[in-house]
C-alpha cells in the first residue's frame, strides 16, 4: 500500500513584519536594516556633509535657529501624530493656529500684555478644538467633514 503525503504549506508573503519578526535573521540586522534607520543615517550624513561645506553651519547659533524654526511646527505636529494615532484626521489645524495668531496679535496691539493674550488666544484655540472634539465624540459626526468645515469656519473668522 502506497503511503500518501500532503502537500507542503505555500510559503508565506514577504511582508515588512514578517522580515521583522523573522528569528532566522540576528536581531541586530532585524532592526539596523529598516526605513527609519537609513532615514536618520542619511540626515546625519547631510549634517556632516553640512558641516564641512558651509561655514559656521555647527555652531550652536545655527543650532539654536534651526529649533526656533522647528519649534511651531512640533507643537502643531505632535498633537496631530496623537489624533492620527486614533485613528481620526482634524483639517482645521492650521487655521485654528491662524485664528489664534491673529487675536494674539489683535490683543497685543490693543494694549493687552503678551501672557495674557496668549492666554486668551490659548484658550480660543481649546475652544475651537473642543467644539471640534465635541461633535465628533458626542454628535457622532465623522472628522474629516466636521474638520473641513470648521476649517472654513476658523479661517473666515
Amino acid at each position: 500500500m502506497a503511503s500518501v503525503t500532503a502537500p507542503a504549506p505555500a510559503p508565506a508573503p514577504d511582508t515588512k513584519e514578517q522580515r521583522y519578526l523573522d528569528h532566522g535573521q540576528p536581531l541586530w540586522r532585524r532592526i539596523l536594516l529598516t526605513r527609519e534607520v537609513a532615514i536618520i543615517a542619511l540626515l546625519i550624513a547631510v549634517i556632516i556633509v553640512a558641516s564641512a561645506v558651509v561655514p559656521r553651519f555647527g555652531t550652536t547659533v545655527t543650532l539654536g535657529f534651526l529649533l526656533l524654526d522647528v519649534t511651531p511646527i512640533l507643537l502643531i505636529a505632535l498633537p496631530m501624530t496623537l489624533v492620527i494615532i486614533t485613528g481620526e484626521i482634524d483639517l482645521s489645524v492650521a487655521s485654528m493656529v491662524g485664528l489664534s495668531s491673529v487675536i494674539f496679535g489683535v490683543l497685543h496691539q490693543a494694549g493687552l500684555s503678551i501672557p495674557t493674550a496668549a492666554l486668551v488666544a490659548l484658550v480660543v484655540g481649546a475652544i475651537g478644538g473642543a467644539i471640534n472634539g465635541l461633535l465628533v465624540t458626542a454628535v457622532g459626526l465623522p472628522s474629516l467633514a466636521v474638520t473641513i468645515g470648521t476649517l472654513a469656519l476658523y479661517r473666515g473668522l
